[in-house]
């Protein structure tokens, strides 16, 4: 019996399509000698977003949001070569797509131990 939450990668794949596009565009702008901090921090972002669009698991998509976004988020704070502030405004609007996509499973979800909740 499989008691892992599923949901439709489409439903979300939109939002993952935009984020990993405005992130290979950031990766471009600031590829310059000194932004080598921000670069790895942002490449570490987005390395999983292509395995996410076609994932079912809810769980997974939970990780990216819960996880690995809040870990980007304070990865940037190091980071000062660049202004910071633009790239996560950049990204929020698709990071509500994702939440929105969520909080149907948001019980499930926030039973895990993430790093933060839904």
């Amino acid at each position: 019996m499989n008691d892992i939450p599923r949901i439709d990668p489409l439903i979300l794949s939109d939002a993952y399509h935009r984020i990993l596009e405005l992130g290979m565009e950031n990766l471009q702008r600031f590829r310059l000698p000194g932004r080598f901090d921000y670069l790895a921090i942002e490449i570490d972002h987005l390395h999983n977003l292509p395995h996410y669009m076609r994932e079912s698991n809810v769980y997974v998509h939970a990780y990216y949001f819960c996880t690995t976004r809040p870990f980007y988020i304070e990865g940037l704070d190091s980071v000062t070569a660049i202004d910071t502030d633009f790239l996560i405004r950049q990204y929020e609007s698709s990071w509500q797509q994702l939440r929105e996509g969520l909080t149907p499973f948001a019980v499930a979800i926030n039973m895990k131990e993430y790093t933060e909740k839904l």
